[in-house]
Protein backbone atom coordinates (compact mmCIF):
# COMPACT_ATOMS: atom_id res chain seq x y z
CA UNK A 1 0.00 0.00 0.00
CA UNK A 2 1.49 3.36 -0.94
CA UNK A 3 2.42 5.78 1.78
CA UNK A 4 -0.30 8.44 2.28
CA UNK A 5 0.45 12.01 1.28
CA UNK A 6 1.26 14.37 4.17
CA UNK A 7 -1.71 16.33 5.52
CA UNK A 8 0.04 19.64 4.78
CA UNK A 9 0.52 18.68 1.13
CA UNK A 10 -3.18 17.76 0.82
CA UNK A 11 -4.23 21.07 2.37
CA UNK A 12 -2.05 23.00 -0.11
CA UNK A 13 -3.45 21.09 -3.10
CA UNK A 14 -7.04 21.66 -1.91
CA UNK A 15 -6.35 25.38 -1.38
CA UNK A 16 -5.00 25.70 -4.93
CA UNK A 17 -7.94 23.74 -6.38
CA UNK A 18 -10.48 25.91 -4.55
CA UNK A 19 -9.11 29.05 -6.22
CA UNK A 20 -10.43 27.71 -9.56
CA UNK A 21 -7.49 29.22 -11.45
CA UNK A 22 -7.02 26.05 -13.52
CA UNK A 23 -9.01 22.92 -14.35
CA UNK A 24 -8.86 20.15 -11.74
CA UNK A 25 -7.21 17.78 -14.21
CA UNK A 26 -4.37 20.27 -14.75
CA UNK A 27 -3.92 20.90 -11.01
CA UNK A 28 -3.81 17.14 -10.34
CA UNK A 29 -1.24 16.68 -13.09
CA UNK A 30 0.90 19.55 -11.76
CA UNK A 31 0.99 18.06 -8.28
CA UNK A 32 1.56 14.50 -9.52
CA UNK A 33 -1.68 12.99 -8.26
CA UNK A 34 -4.70 11.51 -10.00
CA UNK A 35 -7.80 13.57 -10.66
CA UNK A 36 -9.89 11.11 -8.60
CA UNK A 37 -7.58 11.61 -5.62
CA UNK A 38 -8.00 15.38 -5.92
CA UNK A 39 -11.80 14.99 -6.02
CA UNK A 40 -11.66 12.83 -2.87
CA UNK A 41 -9.53 15.39 -1.09
CA UNK A 42 -11.89 18.18 -2.07
CA UNK A 43 -14.92 16.20 -0.84
CA UNK A 44 -13.23 15.43 2.48
CA UNK A 45 -12.18 19.07 2.89
CA UNK A 46 -15.78 20.20 2.25
CA UNK A 47 -17.02 17.80 4.95
CA UNK A 48 -14.35 18.93 7.41
CA UNK A 49 -15.17 22.60 6.75
CA UNK A 50 -18.91 22.00 7.09
CA UNK A 51 -19.66 22.93 3.48
CA UNK A 52 -21.27 19.52 2.82
CA UNK A 53 -22.74 16.89 5.12
CA UNK A 54 -20.82 13.79 6.13
CA UNK A 55 -18.66 12.28 8.85
CA UNK A 56 -15.57 14.30 9.72
CA UNK A 57 -12.21 12.69 10.49
CA UNK A 58 -12.63 13.49 14.20
CA UNK A 59 -16.10 11.91 14.27
CA UNK A 60 -14.82 8.88 12.35
CA UNK A 61 -11.99 8.45 14.87
CA UNK A 62 -14.44 8.74 17.77
CA UNK A 63 -16.74 6.21 16.12
CA UNK A 64 -13.87 3.75 15.59
CA UNK A 65 -12.82 4.18 19.23
CA UNK A 66 -16.40 3.67 20.46
CA UNK A 67 -16.80 0.49 18.38
CA UNK A 68 -13.49 -0.82 19.72
CA UNK A 69 -14.61 -0.11 23.30
CA UNK A 70 -18.01 -1.75 22.70
CA UNK A 71 -16.32 -4.85 21.27
CA UNK A 72 -14.03 -5.05 24.33
CA UNK A 73 -16.98 -4.67 26.73
CA UNK A 74 -18.92 -7.38 24.87
CA UNK A 75 -15.90 -9.69 25.15
CA UNK A 76 -15.55 -8.98 28.88
CA UNK A 77 -19.27 -9.59 29.36
CA UNK A 78 -19.03 -12.94 27.54
CA UNK A 79 -16.00 -13.91 29.66
CA UNK A 80 -17.85 -13.12 32.89
CA UNK A 81 -21.00 -14.91 31.71
CA UNK A 82 -19.11 -18.09 30.81
CA UNK A 83 -16.93 -17.90 33.93
CA UNK A 84 -20.03 -17.67 36.15
CA UNK A 85 -21.47 -20.78 34.51
CA UNK A 86 -18.09 -22.55 34.68
CA UNK A 87 -17.58 -21.85 38.39
CA UNK A 88 -21.24 -22.55 39.21
CA UNK A 89 -20.55 -26.18 38.25
CA UNK A 90 -18.07 -26.32 41.12
CA UNK A 91 -14.91 -25.86 39.08
CA UNK A 92 -11.85 -24.83 41.03
CA UNK A 93 -10.57 -21.32 40.24
CA UNK A 94 -7.14 -22.79 39.51
CA UNK A 95 -8.68 -24.98 36.81
CA UNK A 96 -9.97 -22.04 34.77
CA UNK A 97 -7.39 -22.54 32.02
CA UNK A 98 -9.69 -24.83 29.97
CA UNK A 99 -12.20 -21.96 30.06
CA UNK A 100 -9.57 -19.70 28.52
CA UNK A 101 -9.07 -22.24 25.72
CA UNK A 102 -12.83 -22.35 25.05
CA UNK A 103 -13.06 -18.56 24.94
CA UNK A 104 -10.02 -18.35 22.65
CA UNK A 105 -11.72 -20.80 20.28
CA UNK A 106 -14.74 -18.45 20.31
CA UNK A 107 -12.50 -15.57 19.17
CA UNK A 108 -11.90 -13.80 22.50
CA UNK A 109 -8.21 -12.88 22.93
CA UNK A 110 -6.30 -14.74 25.63
CA UNK A 111 -4.91 -11.46 27.00
CA UNK A 112 -8.42 -10.08 27.61
CA UNK A 113 -9.62 -13.31 29.24
CA UNK A 114 -6.58 -13.51 31.52
CA UNK A 115 -6.97 -9.86 32.53
CA UNK A 116 -10.66 -10.27 33.35
CA UNK A 117 -10.16 -13.53 35.27
CA UNK A 118 -7.21 -12.10 37.16
CA UNK A 119 -4.21 -14.21 36.23
CA UNK A 120 -1.20 -13.78 34.01
CA UNK A 121 -0.91 -14.86 30.41
CA UNK A 122 2.39 -16.53 31.31
CA UNK A 123 0.63 -18.89 33.74
CA UNK A 124 -1.88 -19.87 31.06
CA UNK A 125 0.78 -20.48 28.41
CA UNK A 126 2.86 -22.47 30.90
CA UNK A 127 -0.19 -24.67 31.58
CA UNK A 128 -0.95 -24.93 27.85
CA UNK A 129 2.59 -26.10 27.12
CA UNK A 130 2.23 -28.87 29.73
CA UNK A 131 -1.47 -29.65 30.30
CA UNK A 132 -2.82 -32.57 32.29
CA UNK A 133 -1.59 -35.80 30.72
CA UNK A 134 -3.84 -38.66 29.59
CA UNK A 135 -2.51 -40.73 32.49
CA UNK A 136 -3.45 -38.01 34.99
CA UNK A 137 -6.89 -37.76 33.39
CA UNK A 138 -7.41 -41.53 33.62
CA UNK A 139 -6.24 -41.48 37.25
CA UNK A 140 -8.64 -38.67 37.99
CA UNK A 141 -11.54 -40.66 36.54
CA UNK A 142 -10.60 -43.66 38.68
CA UNK A 143 -10.35 -41.47 41.75
CA UNK A 144 -13.70 -39.93 40.96
CA UNK A 145 -15.25 -43.39 40.63
CA UNK A 146 -13.68 -44.51 43.92
CA UNK A 147 -14.88 -41.36 45.66
CA UNK A 148 -18.36 -41.84 44.24
CA UNK A 149 -18.40 -45.42 45.53
CA UNK A 150 -17.16 -44.37 48.97
CA UNK A 151 -19.80 -41.63 49.34
CA UNK A 152 -22.61 -43.85 48.01
CA UNK A 153 -22.31 -46.26 50.93
CA UNK A 154 -23.20 -45.41 54.50
CA UNK A 155 -20.05 -44.91 56.51
CA UNK A 156 -19.40 -44.04 60.13
CA UNK A 157 -18.30 -40.51 60.89
CA UNK A 158 -14.64 -39.79 60.38
CA UNK A 159 -14.40 -41.56 57.02
CA UNK A 160 -15.25 -40.56 53.46
CA UNK A 161 -14.44 -37.21 51.88
CA UNK A 162 -12.77 -34.36 53.61
CA UNK A 163 -14.56 -31.17 52.50
CA UNK A 164 -11.39 -29.13 52.84
CA UNK A 165 -9.34 -30.85 50.17
CA UNK A 166 -11.77 -33.13 48.24
CA UNK A 167 -9.64 -36.17 49.06
CA UNK A 168 -10.46 -39.14 51.26
CA UNK A 169 -9.46 -38.76 54.89
CA UNK A 170 -6.78 -40.99 56.22
CA UNK A 171 -8.44 -43.73 58.28
CA UNK A 172 -5.34 -45.24 59.79
CA UNK A 173 -2.06 -46.89 58.85
CA UNK A 174 -3.68 -49.79 57.00
CA UNK A 175 -5.87 -47.77 54.65
CA UNK A 176 -7.43 -49.55 51.71
CA UNK A 177 -9.94 -48.75 48.98
CA UNK A 178 -10.96 -45.15 48.31
CA UNK A 179 -9.38 -43.91 51.52
CA UNK A 180 -5.97 -45.16 50.36
CA UNK A 181 -6.02 -42.95 47.26
CA UNK A 182 -4.06 -39.77 47.76
CA UNK A 183 -4.29 -37.82 44.51
CA UNK A 184 -3.99 -34.03 44.18
CA UNK A 185 -7.34 -32.30 44.57
CA UNK A 186 -6.97 -30.52 41.24
CA UNK A 187 -7.09 -33.87 39.43
CA UNK A 188 -10.26 -34.85 41.23
CA UNK A 189 -11.83 -31.53 40.26
CA UNK A 190 -10.51 -31.88 36.72
CA UNK A 191 -12.23 -35.23 36.45
CA UNK A 192 -15.49 -33.73 37.63
CA UNK A 193 -15.17 -30.93 35.06
CA UNK A 194 -14.15 -33.22 32.22
CA UNK A 195 -17.16 -35.50 32.57
CA UNK A 196 -17.28 -39.28 32.15
CA UNK A 197 -14.26 -41.18 30.98
CA UNK A 198 -14.32 -41.87 27.23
Amino acid sequence: MPKPYPAEFRRDVVAVARKHEAPLAQIAKDFGISEATLHNWLNKADIEDGVSSGVTEKEAAELREAKKRIRLLEQENEILRRAAAFFARGAAPKMSFPLVLNLAAAGIPVAVTCRVLGFSKQAFYKWKANPVSDRDRADAHLINAALGASTATTQPSGTGLSPMNCRPKASGPGRTGAAAVQQPAYLVRFCQEAGPEP
